[in-house]
């Protein structure tokens, strides 16, 4: 039925074929949808493809492995193209000995399609395949004279993730962020950014730094989101003073970057420096940085450091600046820390702002007054809600209303 001189018969032979290799995946069902490969036929084709990554993908055993590994050696190069990409789906699952060497080999091909395919299987095996004899193989393609196969070898170190994060693979890398294909400093780029996320190693975090003078901005707000996103294991010493200098450029977009990493790295990064310089920002509405300052304050008034943050706040003599915006900033802060902002001292501060010539100003800080007395009914917070119902503006008076009506009976005072 397989020779078939009528299509139709060989492909309704085909599908019956691959209903059974959906139950039981043998060498003999491999063989003959690798044969498949070469029928005329583009519909038995491409079923002879949808069967081979079913199975590679749901039963990579030792039997369909030798099949896939036995198809590399095939004089047809969309058979030897599709046994590549199979040895990738089985390689997301399983990885054994001979699948990695049948790979590390094709990477040494004079013929740099095969040696392409290869690095393409090695992409989607990623973490399976990160070990010595690979990560050798990979440095050395990055001198390849095809620029195809260095992209491909970047990205396939990337994808291996924490295991790949020697001190030989980094150094490789960083080497081809300047190479004169523009395409593959890219990808050497985005690969060390893939490892520095996972691997909070000391060199890791070494090439995230250097990064951070780059001259394509692209790779800089790289840099910084992948020290964010190393978290508390990047909250160095070092770290934190180059971010702190990144905010205090103030007219730089940077400083904004600056900040989110900051709040992504956590509480170790809420020292009274830091605390000073974010306070100095928002004093300044002209900052890239005064929005996401404010917001990483109100992050650090939720840890322990928030009794740094609420002094910070109150501190800032208001009453120097022309600009509302900096008591709409107090009051935004506070709003959002407000579980941590139930003490006279913030209340207190609130009320100040309260006295804003501005209106939004004002209800902005009769909305964090109300987010307050979520957490705490005190007579401090009813008091300064009571003050806010004498308002002339409505929108302030209402806000102040929506409050206290919010306390329930824990505001029935008789006042």
């Amino acid at each position: 039925m397989l020779q078939h001189e009528h299509n139709d018969f060989r492909y309704e032979t085909y599908r019956a074929l691959e209903e059974i290799g959906g139950k039981a995946a043998t060498r003999e069902l491999i063989d003959v949808f690798i044969n498949a490969k070469k029928d005329t036929d583009m519909d038995i084709r491409g079923i002879a493809s949808e069967a081979l990554e079913w199975m590679c993908d749901t039963q990579p055993t030792n039997e369909v492995i030798n099949g896939i590994i036995n198809a590399l050696s095939d004089p047809d190069d969309e058979v030897k193209a599709l046994a590549y990409h199979l040895l990738g789906v089985m390689g997301k699952k399983v990885t054994t000995n001979e699948v990695t060497d049948a790979l590390m080999n094709a990477l040494k091909n004079k013929d740099s399609h095969i040696a392409w395919k290869a690095y393409l299987a090695l992409q989607d095996m990623g973490a399976n395949v990160a070990t010595n004899e690979a990560i050798d193989a990979l440095v050395h393609a990055l001198k390849s004279e095809d620029s195809r196969i260095r992209s491909e070898a970047c990205e396939v170190m990337g994808n291996m993730g924490e295991k790949a994060a020697t001190r030989v693979m980094i150094d490789a890398l960083i080497s081809a962020m300047s190479d004169e294909d523009f395409m593959v400093g890219r990808y050497a780029w985005e690969a060390l950014r893939k490892i520095g996320e996972k691997a909070a190693t000391n060199d890791a975090i070494d090439v995230l730094l250097h990064a951070l003078k780059n001259e394509d901005y692209h790779i800089r707000s790289e840099a910084y989101e992948a020290l964010g996103k190393m978290g508390e294991k990047a909250a160095t010493t070092e770290v934190i003073e180059t971010l702190i200098n990144v905010i205090k450029d103030e007219k730089t977009y940077d400083s904004r970057l600056a900040c989110e990493a900051l709040a992504q790295i956590g509480e170790k990064a809420a020292t009274d420096e830091v605390i000073e310089v974010l306070i100095n920002v928002i004093k300044d509405e002209k900052t890239y940085a005064s929005s996401s300052s404010s917001e990483l304050l109100a992050k650090m008034g939720q840890t322990a450091a928030a009794n740094n943050v609420i002094d910070a706040l109150i501190n800032i003599n208001t009453n120097k600046y022309e600009y509302s915006y900096i008591d709409t900033k107090v009051s935004h802060v506070f709003e959002k820390m407000a579980a941590n902002a139930t003490t006279l001292q913030a209340i207190q501060a609130l009320k100040n702002v309260m006295k804003n010539k501005d209106y939004f100003v004002r209800r902005k800080a009769c909305k964090a007054l109300r987010e307050i007395g979520t957490i705490a009914v005190t007579n401090e917070v009813i008091h300064a809600l009571l003050d806010a119902l004498k308002d002339e503006d409505g929108s302030v008076r209402s806000e102040a209303c929506g409050a206290l009506g919010e306390m329930g009976e824990k505001a029935a005072t008789t006042e």
